[in-house]
């Protein structure tokens, strides 16, 4: 594929029991960040006609990025995976291939950092008022602060302005944050060569995805939406993550 294609797809496909051999192998990765990733894989014939193959894999790593509040670390790699295929070739105009896998994530969320605020935006100078912050206003007439939408950019924690900062690795939010997600799938791919020519293939397939996710994208002690104007910008990743 060329450096700059306008178009092209990549095709991946998970690799499917070998009939009449038994073999297996496995891997084990260690890195920084207390990175630990390992794979295993066990082929087995089932007599002349069939065979199986079960693998699995799981990846920790601690997160690069921490919140000042409960030191939790953000940007953290968790998770598992199972798969086990069947494959039934009982003449060699038939095969049968039977496959389930079940993947499980449960890390801390995305590594947001604090990367700059608006202080004369409307949500910054609210969520300021409210904290207790000395000399904000908010453009809301009959309020304890009324006037133009303002911040100082004094030191206090309670004023949403850039002393927020805290560091390229360092989280300043105080709402809870996680992302979990637990997905399994089953499926069954029948293949019938009727004549050199035609083949028949049935696809048979069910996905079941849960997920959840919790973030605090402001990093600070606002609560304002990371789309609102004046929002403290968090989605800066402070380094490229491992693949």
């Amino acid at each position: 594929m060329a450096a700059t294609p306008s178009g092209g797809a990549i095709l991946v496909r998970t690799k499917e029991p070998e009939i009449g051999e038994f073999s297996g192998n496995g891997r084990l990765r260690i890195g920084s960040d207390n990175l630990v990733e390992g794979f295993a894989a066990l082929n087995v014939p089932l007599g002349d006609t069939a065979a199986a193959r079960v693998s699995g894999g799981f990846r920790k790593r601690d997160g690069y990025v921490i919140r000042v509040i409960d030191g939790l670390d953000l940007g953290n790699d968790d998770s598992m995976t199972i798969n086990g295929a069947l494959r039934w070739e009982p003449s060699p105009d038939f095969t049968l291939s039977l496959r389930a896998d079940y993947t499980d994530r449960d890390e801390n969320g995305a590594p947001f950092t604090f990367a700059g605020i608006n202080e004369n935006a409307p949500v910054p100078a609210i969520v300021s008022v409210a904290a207790g912050c000395p000399g904000a206003t908010m453009p809301f007439p009959g309020t304890p602060a009324p006037g133009a939408p303002f911040v100082p950019n004094i030191n206090d924690n309670r004023c949403a302005n850039d002393f927020q900062d805290r560091g390229p690795f360092v989280n300043g939010g105080t709402a809870p944050v996680m992302s979990t997600s637990a997905v399994w799938i089953v499926s069954g791919t029948a293949t019938f060569d009727l004549t050199d020519a035609l083949t028949f293939k049935s696809i048979t397939a069910y996905r079941s995805p849960e997920s959840r996710g919790i973030r605090d994208a402001d990093t600070g002690i606002s609560s304002c939406q990371p789309a609102s104007d004046g929002c403290a910008r968090a989605g800066y990743d402070p380094r490229p993550r491992p693949l």
